[in-house]
């Protein structure tokens, strides 16, 4: 195989598509790809007044590791793009590689074989699974092409895959703990891209969880001698935890953002080591309830993560998916029953250091230390903010239901997502149409895709009560 030479690897990948399909979807594709470091040959980016079209087509094919077909409706109606989609079977049958990526823009099977029955044989993402989950499987590929390529010849790696590769050796020759996070990071981001390295990532993740759980399993044994603890106890504590967990967090993030659902079960087993960590047998409750801080930072990133990505049956298995020791019933409880932030950490600790009265101040601070972790994930503030508030109110929803016939009354965690749309005087009537968190999950049970996966109250009948029950409770919540 030759060389790829520079101007060859100028772009990552070539986007053939119809320009009615811009406004809906390949724009909003395009802009999510860039955000994430790919370099995308785009028409509406790259050409100018004048520009031969077939050159201008030549030129991306020619430069990029692969070629983005959106097929659609008005794709089959131009004529250019079938020049385009034919330069692109033409260089896939030569290389033999998988250069061709179709993606399925508001189209049928049948309708695809019309127009090329090669074409509907080939695995194809779907734009109605959303933009970022396009974008996700699209990168999963350029990055796969570019190991192959690497692999072949190891004088193309560039400057960042051989300072990975560095990085992994050292970690595993020497099984050194004293890594920093940004490196975990790097190397993470190497090997869970290709599911041939399953056994390394899990070797290397849980090395990097022992080592955090034994600082806890210390640190925590220490707390518990502690014979009156005192606010600033706690949020001192709290900011060290935070310290302390950002490389596992760093790492729990990238992997489960990038890696395929071979890895689900890692994720699920490193959240139930740290939810079932417990060094406090008795003493102070809320010492006790404080060892849970560690595992609700690793709650909220996964669940943000797996809603992010649309994988309703992980949400699942973050929910309900084991058991966790509870000391005030002695009993086995799912993680839906124990994570609210105000059981684990009390308002009132942030509250008395801060010398200010926050709503939610745990839940702002937790906001505040995973939003740096997801910059390279989410890049926008409020995108994250959104993201932030669907998961807190789909967590009330799920406790909704998990609460909803119960003989205790009515309860349920809210979340920051209660004060930002909301006003000095409180709730008002119209209180749930400025909910966006609210619209978002109403749109997921009205497709009743999570239904299938037991979340929600499994079926829109039982939706409609645990969300009717939510909002009313949410209303009289006193502000002030």
């Amino acid at each position: 195989m030759s060389n790829i030479s520079d101007e060859a690897k100028k772009y990552d990948c070539f986007i053939s598509h119809a320009s009615e399909d811009k406004p809906d979807f390949v724009e909003a594709l395009v802009n999510n790809l860039e955000s994430k470091g790919i370099k995308v040959w785009y028409d509406a980016h790259i050409m100018n007044i004048g520009d031969s079209l077939r050159e201008s087509i030549d030129k991306g094919l020619k430069n990029s590791l692969c070629g983005v077909v959106v097929l659609s409706k008005n794709f089959f109606a131009k004529q250019w793009t079938d020049y385009e989609l034919n330069g692109l079977v033409a260089r896939q049958n030569s290389d033999g590689k998988k250069t061709i990526l179709p993606i399925w823009h508001n189209v049928t099977v049948e309708e695809v074989r019309q127009y090329s029955l090669s074409l509907s044989d080939i695995f194809a993402g779907d734009s109605s699974s959303g933009v970022e989950t396009v974008a996700r499987s699209i990168i999963k590929t350029i990055n796969n092409l570019k190991s192959t390529e690497n692999q072949v010849e190891e004088e193309n790696y560039s400057d960042v895959g051989k300072e990975s590769s560095a990085l992994i050796e050292k970690y595993e020759n020497d099984n050194s703990h004293n890594i920093q996070t940004k490196d975990a990071k790097q190397i993470i981001e190497d090997l869970i891209l290709d599911d041939k390295n399953i056994i390394r990532v899990h070797k290397f993740i849980n090395g990097q969880a022992e080592e955090l759980i034994n600082t806890l399993t210390d640190d925590f044994s220490n707390l518990a001698k502690i014979q009156q603890p005192l606010y600033n106890t706690f949020y001192e504590r709290t900011l060290a935890y935070d310290s302390y967990c950002e490389k596992i967090l760093s790492i729990i993030i990238t992997g489960a953002y990038w890696g395929s659902e071979k890895y689900n079960n890692l994720w699920i087993n490193l959240f139930k080591r740290f939810a079932n960590l417990k060094v406090i047998e008795s003493g102070y409750t809320s010492l006790i309830d404080f060892q849970k801080y560690p595992s609700l930072l690793i709650y909220y990133a996964l669940l943000i993560i797996e809603l992010i990505k649309e994988d309703y049956e992980m949400l699942y298995k973050i929910f309900h998916g084991f058991d966790i020791n509870d000391y005030n019933t002695n009993n086995s409880t799912e993680p839906i029953g124990i994570y609210n932030p105000n059981n684990i950490v009390r308002p009132e600790v942030f509250n008395n250091i801060l010398q200010q009265r926050y709503k939610t101040p745990i839940n702002d601070h937790l906001h505040d230390v995973l939003r740096p972790l997801f910059a390279d994930i989410i890049p926008d503030d409020n995108e994250f903010a959104n993201i932030f508030d669907r998961v807190e109110y789909f967590i009330g929803l799920e406790f909704s239901n998990v609460r909803l016939d119960s003989s205790y009354g009515f309860w349920a965690p809210t979340g920051r997502f209660l004060w930002r749309y909301s006003n000095f005087y409180g709730i008002d009537s119209d209180y749930t149409s400025k909910l966006h968190p609210a619209k978002f999950i109403d749109k997921l049970a009205q497709q009743g895709t999570v239904f299938s996966y037991n979340l929600l109250g499994k079926t829109e009948e039982r939706y409609n009560k645990i969300s009717e029950k939510y909002i009313e409770f949410i209303k009289r919540i006193n502000f002030y």
